[in-house]
C-alpha cells in the first residue's frame, strides 16, 4: 500500500479489506449522504476522487483546483 491509497476497513472484521488507489496526497475524506459514494480529495494532483462505495473502485477524477484540503458532502437539491 502507497500513500496514495485509501484503505476500506471492513466493521466485522474490525480490518483492512481492500485499499483502493486515488490521487496523489489524499487528505480529507467525506462519504456521501446515502453511502453510496466515498469523495477524497487529492491535495498534491489537485483532484477530487469519487469512489463507489458498493465496489471500492475510482468512478471519476475531478480537478478541483490547488491543494484541496477538505471536503464536505451533502444531499442534492430534487
Amino acid at each position: 500500500m502507497s500513500s496514495d491509497d485509501v484503505s476500506v476497513i471492513g466493521t466485522r472484521a474490525r480490518a483492512v479489506t481492500d485499499t483502493v488507489p486515488v490521487g496523489h496526497g489524499p487528505n480529507g475524506l467525506a462519504v456521501g449522504p446515502d453511502g453510496s459514494r466515498v469523495y477524497v480529495s487529492n491535495f498534491d494532483s489537485d483532484t477530487l476522487s469519487v469512489i463507489d462505495a458498493s465496489t471500492d473502485r475510482v468512478r471519476d477524477t475531478v480537478p478541483v483546483g490547488d491543494g484541496p484540503t477538505g471536503v464536505a458532502a451533502s444531499p442534492g437539491r430534487p
